[in-house]
C-alpha cells in the first residue's frame, strides 16, 4: 500500500512538471511569435495558404506541402480580410508567391501584423504535441526520467523554439515526423490494427508536413523488416506484411487526401518538368528564368510513359522544382567564404556550433552509457518500477535510423546551404536517445553532477540567447555575435530582428531616416521604418547607416568597406547600426581609391539664419512663376494673388521655353506651383533643367508647392534632384481596383506643425494650425551623397490617404522643408500654403527667404 500511494505521488509530480514545462515552452515560442519580424519566407507562406482556403490552389509554394500553411491561415479566414487580395495573372513565375506575399501585406496595412501573430500561435499546438512526444518515447524506452531530460532539450532548444515560433515547415515537420516515428514503433512493438491505422496516418501527415520526409517509405520498411528478422531472438511478435502494407497504403491515401487528390494517378509522361533530372532537358534550369517552353519530360515515349503515379501532381511539381534549385546551385556561405555551391559537411558544422555544448555534452555521456548497457545482453536502460525502460538495440536502431537518414539526404543535396533549419526534424529524435544520460544518475556524485550540469547548461545557453533564438551560435562559435563568421542566411540572418530595429530607432529620434540595406519580406512603410535608401555601394559616405550582418557579408557585396568601420549599437544579431562622420568616411574612401566627399556643415542654424535675414532685407524680389504651355494649373490664380499682392514683390508668368533661353536670370526666384510633375518635368526636359539646377545652384531661389515639391526631389523620374529627398512614387496593386498610383493621395485638410526652426523662420501665430492638401509628395530623406541633408521646417501631424497601403505613412513626415543647393536656397511646401488666407504668408515669407 505505501508503495502504491508513493507511485501516485510521484505521477502526480510528473504530470505537473511536464504541464510547467509544456506551459513554459509554449509562453517562450509564443512571445517570439509575436515579437520577431516575418521573415523572408512568411508572407509568401501566408498568401500561399489564403490561396488555398480562398480558392483552392495548391500551386503557390508547391515546394512544400500544404499541411503547415493550412493550419496557420485557418483563423485569418475568421478575421477581416480582403478577398481580392493579389494579382495572380501578373504574378511572375515559376515562384510567385513572393510577389503574391508582399501584395497580401500591402493590402491589410493596418492587419497584416495581426495576421501573422495569429497565423504562428495557430502552429503552437504543434510545438506543445512535439514536446510530448519526446517524452513520451523517452520514458517509454529509458524511464520518466529520461523523459524529462528528453522534454526539456526540446523545450529549450534555441533551435526548436526559433522555428517553432514561425510560420514554416520545419518545426512542425520536427513534430510529425516525431509522432509518426514514435508510433511507428509502437505499432513495431504491438502490431494491431488499429496501431497501424494511427501510424499510417501521422505517416501522411508527415508528408503533408514536409516533403524531406518522403525517405520514411524507404526506411520503415527497412526498420520493418530488420524487427521481423530479430523478433524471434526477443521473443516478441512479428508485424506481418499486410500490416506494413496498410500502414504505407494509409499514409499514401492521407498525402493525396490532403491535396483533394488533385492530379493523383497523373500519367508519368504527362507531366511537364523543369529539372534536369526529370526533364531530360539540359538546359533547362537556365532556361527557367528565360523561356518555360524549355520545360520537358525525359519519361514521354518510354515504357514508363503511362505509369499512373499515385502522388498529387502539386507534390511532384514541388519536389521538381526543389531539385532545379539544387541543380541550379546558389553561392553559399562557411566559414567566411563563398562558394557558387554547398557543401556536404554543411549541416555536420551547424551540429557542432548551432547546438547547446550542454546538449553535446549529454550526447557523450548518453554514448558512454549506451556503450556500457549494451554490454548486458542487448538491454541499454533498467527497468522502472512501472515497467519503463526497457529498451533493447532493435529500439535504439528505430529511433536513431529517420535522424541519420535525413542527415544523410539533405547533405547530399549540395546544390546550396544556406539553411540549417532543413535539419530541425532530426532533432527529436536525437533529443529521445540523450535522455538514456539521465541514467548516469545515481550513478555516484560526479556522473550525476554532469549529468545535471550538462542539462543546465545547454537551457541557460539557450536563454541567454532568447528571444533571438534565430541567430544562436554555441559559446565555441563566440556566441551570436561570432556566429556571421560560419553561417549566414536562415542560419543567422533572416530579417527576424526588424521589428526590434523599429523600436531602435524610436528611442533614437536623433537618427533620422538613415541609410538602411536589409534583406526585408515586407516593404519599410509596413514596418513603420524611415529610411533615406540604401547605403551607396562600394562608396562609404557620412551619415547614419543600418546595415544587415547578411548584407556586410555578401557574395558580391559592396558594403565589406564597414569592416572598416566600428558599429555604435548592434539590433539583435543581426543588424548593425553605423554612425559614421565625414572624416572616418574620407579616411577609408582615400584607401580605397576613391575621391574624398565634401565636408557638409551638419549645423542648420546658419541656414536658418541666412533665410531669416534674407526674409527681412526689405529688397525687392522679381519673381517668376513657371507655367508650362499649354497647361492649366488650379492654383495658378490664388499664387498669383498672392504674390503680386505682396509689397515689393513683383511676378512674370515663364515658360520652359523662357527657361530654356536663360531668362531665369532676370528673376531672384523661381516659383514651381501645383499640378503635375510629370507635366512640367517633360515640358523642361533635359535642357531646362539644366537651366533651373544651373540657376539655383549660382545663387537663385526655388519654391516648390505640391507638384514643385514632386519636381524638386531627388527620386521622381522627371526630379531636378535640388533637395536630398525622395518621394513616394510607382505603382501599387489595391484589391479590387488592381495597379493605382502610389503618390496620389486624394485631397483635404490636413495638420501641420511648425518646428522650431520653422517657427523662427514663419512667425507663425500658432505652432499647429491646418493646410488644405492636393495630394502632394510625402518626403523622406535621400542618399544623394553631393547633396546636404534637408532641413524640416514643419512636419505632418495627420494624413489624407486614399488607399489602405498610404496608411500611417504620412504622419511625421515633412510638410515644408529647406535646404541649400550650390549658392542657392530651396523650399518646398507638400501642401497648399496659398489656398488659406491666414497663412498665405508662408508663401512670400519663403520666396523672400530664397531670395538672399
Amino acid at each position: 500500500m505505501l508503495h502504491s500511494v508513493r507511485f501516485t505521488r510521484n505521477n502526480i509530480a510528473v504530470a505537473v512538471f511536464v504541464a510547467t514545462l509544456l506551459t513554459i515552452q509554449v509562453a517562450l515560442v509564443g512571445w517570439l511569435g509575436a515579437r520577431q519580424s516575418p521573415n523572408v519566407d512568411e508572407p509568401a507562406h501566408l498568401a500561399a495558404g489564403m490561396a488555398m482556403w480562398q480558392y483552392g490552389s495548391f500551386d503557390l509554394y508547391c515546394v512544400n506541402p500544404p499541411l503547415m500553411r493550412a493550419v496557420a491561415t485557418l483563423p485569418i479566414l475568421f478575421m477581416a480580410h480582403e478577398e481580392l487580395w493579389g494579382d495572380f495573372e501578373g504574378a511572375p513565375q515559376p515562384r510567385p508567391e513572393f510577389v503574391l506575399g508582399a501584395q497580401f501585406v500591402e493590402s491589410h496595412p493596418d492587419r497584416w501584423r495581426q495576421f501573422l501573430v495569429a497565423a504562428r500561435w495557430a502552429l503552437l499546438p504543434f510545438t506543445a504535441l512535439g514536446a510530448l512526444f519526446c517524452y513520451l518515447w523517452a520514458a517509454e524506452l529509458y524511464g520518466r526520467k529520461a523523459g524529462l531530460v528528453a522534454l526539456t532539450l526540446w523545450c529549450f532548444s534555441p533551435n526548436i523554439l526559433a522555428w517553432s515560433s514561425v510560420i514554416g515547415t520545419d518545426g512542425i515537420a520536427a513534430t510529425i515526423g516525431l509522432g509518426a516515428g514514435y508510433l511507428f514503433w509502437r505499432w513495431l512493438r504491438s502490431p494491431t490494427w488499429g496501431r497501424a491505422a494511427v501510424a499510417g496516418l501521422f505517416l501522411g501527415l508527415a508528408l503533408l508536413s514536409k516533403m524531406t520526409w518522403i525517405v520514411l517509405f524507404a526506411v520503415w520498411p527497412l526498420l520493418w523488416l530488420l524487427w521481423r528478422i530479430t523478433a524471434e531472438a526477443r521473443g516478441t511478435a512479428k508485424p506481418r506484411p499486410a500490416g506494413m502494407t496498410f500502414v504505407l497504403l494509409l499514409g499514401l491515401y492521407v498525402l493525396n487526401l490532403g491535396y483533394f487528390f488533385e492530379g493523383t494517378f497523373k500519367p508519368l509522361g504527362e507531366f511537364q518538368f523543369e529539372s534536369r533530372l526529370l526533364s531530360g532537358v539540359e538546359s533547362s534550369v537556365a532556361a527557367r528564368e528565360t523561356d518555360a517552353s524549355e520545360m520537358g519530360n525525359r519519361f514521354t515515349g518510354s515504357p514508363l510513359h503511362r505509369l499512373p503515379i499515385p502522388l498529387p501532381r502539386p507534390f511532384i511539381q514541388g519536389m521538381d522544382l526543389q531539385k532545379v534549385d539544387f541543380e541550379k546551385g546558389r553561392p553559399s556561405y562557411l566559414f567566411g567564404r563563398w562558394s557558387e555551391r554547398g557543401w556536404w559537411y554543411y549541416y555536420l558544422i551547424g551540429l557542432c556550433f548551432k547546438v547547446p555544448l550542454g546538449t553535446w555534452g549529454l550526447g557523450v555521456l548518453a554514448t558512454i552509457g549506451f556503450y556500457k548497457k549494451s554490454r548486458s545482453r542487448g538491454a541499454v536502460a533498467t527497468a522502472e518500477p512501472d515497467g519503463l525502460g526497457q529498451a533493447r538495440h532493435i529500439d535504439v536502431v528505430v529511433v536513431l535510423a529517420p535522424a541519420l537518414t535525413l542527415l544523410i539526404f539533405v547533405s547530399s543535396q549540395d546544390g546550396f546551404s544556406h539553411h540549417f533549419r532543413y535539419l530541425l526534424p532530426a532533432f527529436p529524435f536525437m533529443f529521445v536517445w540523450l535522455g538514456q544520460a539521465v541514467n548516469w544518475i545515481g550513478a555516484g556524485v560526479l556522473p550525476s553532477s554532469l549529468v545535471v550540469g550538462a542539462l543546465g547548461w545547454s537551457v541557460l545557453s539557450s536563454l541567454s540567447v532568447y528571444p533571438h533564438s534565430m541567430s544562436y551560435f554555441n559559446e565555441i562559435a563566440g556566441g551570436p555575435a561570432g556566429g556571421h563568421r560560419i553561417m549566414l542566411g536562415s542560419s543567422h540572418s533572416w530579417s527576424q530582428d526588424d521589428f526590434y530595429l523599429k523600436k531602435w530607432i524610436e528611442s533614437h529620434p536623433d537618427v533620422d531616416s538613415p541609410y538602411m540595406v536589409l534583406e526585408r519580406s515586407v516593404s519599410l512603410e509596413r514596418l513603420g521604418i524611415r529610411s533615406r535608401g540604401e547605403s551607396p555601394s562600394s562608396s562609404p559616405a557620412p551619415g547614419w547607416h543600418v546595415m544587415s550582418v547578411q548584407q556586410i557579408y555578401g557574395p558580391e557585396s559592396g558594403y565589406r568597406y564597414f569592416l572598416q568601420f566600428k558599429p555604435v549599437a548592434r539590433v539583435g544579431y543581426s543588424i548593425y547600426v553605423y554612425k559614421i562622420d565625414p572624416s572616418a568616411a574620407n579616411r577609408v574612401r582615400r584607401s580605397m581609391g576613391l575621391p574624398a566627399v565634401p565636408v557638409q556643415s551638419s549645423d542648420q542654424r546658419q541656414l536658418i539664419a541666412d533665410m531669416v535675414a534674407a526674409r527681412d532685407s526689405g529688397r525687392s524680389v522679381a519673381v517668376a512663376l513657371f507655367v508650362p504651355d499649354k497647361t492649366t494649373i488650379p492654383t495658378e490664380d490664388e499664387i498669383y494673388d498672392v504674390i503680386t499682392e505682396a509689397p515689393r514683390m513683383s511676378l512674370n508668368i515663364v515658360s520652359e521655353d523662357d527657361i530654356r533661353r536663360g531668362e531665369l536670370g532676370n528673376y531672384d526666384v523661381l516659383v514651381v506651383p501645383g499640378g503635375n510633375a510629370g507635366v512640367q518635368g517633360s515640358a523642361l526636359g533635359s535642357d531646362g533643367k539644366d537651366a533651373v539646377r544651373r540657376f539655383v545652384h549660382e545663387g537663385g531661389g526655388y519654391v516648390g508647392i505640391c507638384a514643385g515639391c514632386f519636381l524638386a526631389s531627388a527620386n521622381h523620374e522627371q526630379g531636378l534632384k535640388l533637395i536630398n529627398a525622395q518621394v513616394v512614387s510607382g505603382q501599387r496593386f489595391v484589391p479590387n481596383e488592381g495597379y493605382v498610383s502610389a503618390s496620389f493621395r486624394g485631397w483635404g485638410q490636413i495638420s501641420v506643425e511648425m518646428t522650431s526652426e520653422g517657427y523662427c523662420l514663419f512667425g507663425t501665430s500658432k505652432r499647429s494650425f491646418t493646410l488644405d492638401y492636393t495630394g502632394g509628395p510625402v518626403l523622406s530623406r535621400a542618399n544623394e551623397p553631393d547633396l546636404p541633408d534637408y532641413e524640416p521646417l514643419a512636419y505632418y501631424r495627420s494624413e489624407v490617404s486614399k488607399y489602405p497601403f498610404q496608411k500611417d505613412m504620412m504622419v511625421h513626415s515633412p510638410a515644408i522643408a529647406a535646404t541649400r543647393f550650390g549658392g542657392g536656397t530651396v523650399v518646398v511646401f507638400s501642401a497648399h500654403p496659398e489656398s488659406n488666407s491666414e497663412y498665405e504668408h508662408l508663401l512670400t515669407d519663403a520666396i523672400r527667404a530664397c531670395a538672399d
